[in-house]
């Protein structure tokens, strides 16, 4: 990693160097940062999976990264976060068990696929993550009870999944937005503020998941302000009505 770095700044002094983790792995956080690794590289990559069981992300992320960021102050160095890869695998034929090389993993169904796709980026931003990147684009094969084969955003022939749609919604409302607060109501209501030159725009849900109706007013929107709602699939809802539904 010296040579690296000796060979960048001698090419080119903006180029980054990025070193990469995979899951939440803190003992092998703990051994890059003792080994002076982190001395010579710019950018700490994360694939921030939770296997085997892909819970909700309100119930690990949080706790994950303050202590990836305490493992930082411990050793004193505080370096940008990327996380390089994340993403979630569908269990579309509803196949009894899946696996990933050979190890039993629990696939998300799509509507839970399409909530953890919004959930984890916003979760990142709001906790200083600067670049987040899905994987993937396009399913890998067609096997029913690989993992492997069911990331994509699109499946294996190229036909967009339901969270292709959830990622473009979410890449339009928060593109060149910057976080700035989130909002608990009822106990269980969770809304996001990101603001932007020209809008602000505000992604809202519940946990525990259950259906909830609050008033616009008590998130501190006026409604003749509002210029649409949408929901993650970007089906446009009663954008008048008084009360916003997650």
């Amino acid at each position: 990693m010296r040579a690296a770095r000796e060979a960048k700044e001698a090419v080119n002094s903006s180029i980054k160097i990025a070193y990469q983790i995979a899951e939440l792995d803190f003992e092998a956080l703990r051994e890059f940062f003792e080994s002076g690794v982190a001395d010579v590289v710019d950018i700490l990559s994360l694939h921030p999976y939770k296997w085997p069981d892909l819970e909700t992300p309100e119930e690990w992320h949080g706790q994950f990264i303050n202590k990836v960021r305490g493992l930082m102050e411990e050793y004193g160095r505080i370096l940008p976060i990327w996380y390089t890869e994340v993403g979630a695998p569908r269990n579309d034929a509803g196949v009894p068990q899946m696996y990933s090389d050979g190890h039993p993993v629990r696939a998300l169904t799509r509507r839970e696929e399409v909530d953890y796709l919004v959930k984890v980026p916003v979760l990142a931003l709001r906790a200083g993550v600067e670049k987040i990147i899905w994987h993937n684009h396009r399913g890998r094969g067609c096997n029913a009870t690989d993992v492997e084969d069911r990331f994509g955003l699109r499946d294996f022939w190229g036909f967009p999944k339901p969270a292709h749609v959830a990622y473009a919604v979410m890449i339009n409302c928060l593109h060149d937005k910057k976080y700035i607060c989130t909002m608990k109501m009822a106990g269980i209501v969770q809304a996001h503020m990101f603001v932007g030159e020209d809008e602000e725009c505000m992604v809202a849900w519940t946990y525990p998941p259950r259906n909830a109706s609050i008033k616009l007013s008590e998130l501190g929107i006026s409604p003749s302000k509002v210029v649409k709602i949408l929901n993650a699939a970007g089906v446009l809802l009663p954008p008048y009505k008084e009360e916003k539904h997650c």
